[in-house]
C-alpha cells in the first residue's frame, strides 16, 4: 500500500472531512495522535526521534498528550512529557489532558498528569 493510500484511508477511519498536504519528509502528526490513542510507546518513539512535534494538534485542537489521556495510557503520558510536550495545553473547547482523563474516567492518567504539572 502507498504512502497516499495509507493517508487517505487514515482520513476515512477518523472522519475527517477535509484533507491537508501530508510532509514528504514526516511520520506525520496525525499518526502520533493515532499512536497515543492506542498506547504504542515505540511507534510514537519512532515519530519522536523522526521530529514530530509533540505538540501538534487535530482539527479539534488535541494533542498526542489529549489523546493519550482519554485512552488511559500512563505510559504514553510519562513519554510524551518527558519529550517536551505541554502538560497543561488547550484543546479547541478550552479542556486540558488532565480535564480529559478526569472525564473519561481514567483517574491513574489524571494522577500522572497533575504529578507532572498538570491543570
Amino acid at each position: 500500500m502507498t504512502r497516499a493510500m495509507c493517508v487517505w484511508l487514515t482520513i476515512l477511519m477518523l472522519g475527517v472531512a477535509a484533507c491537508a498536504p501530508v510532509e514528504q519528509n514526516a511520520v506525520g502528526p496525525d499518526t502520533i495522535m493515532t499512536a497515543a490513542r492506542r498506547g504504542d510507546q515505540r511507534e510514537i518513539q519512532k515519530m519522536l526521534q523522526a521530529g514530530i512535534n509533540p505538540d501538534a494538534t487535530d482539527a479539534q485542537g488535541r494533542t498526542a498528550l489529549h489523546h493519550a489521556a482519554l485512552g488511559g495510557h500512563v505510559d504514553v503520558i510519562t513519554q510524551l512529557i518527558d519529550a517536551g510536550a505541554n502538560v497543561n495545553i488547550e484543546d479547541a473547547q478550552g479542556k486540558t489532558p488532565l480535564q480529559l482523563a478526569h472525564e473519561a474516567g481514567f483517574e491513574s492518567a489524571a494522577e500522572a498528569l497533575a504529578l507532572r504539572g498538570g491543570a
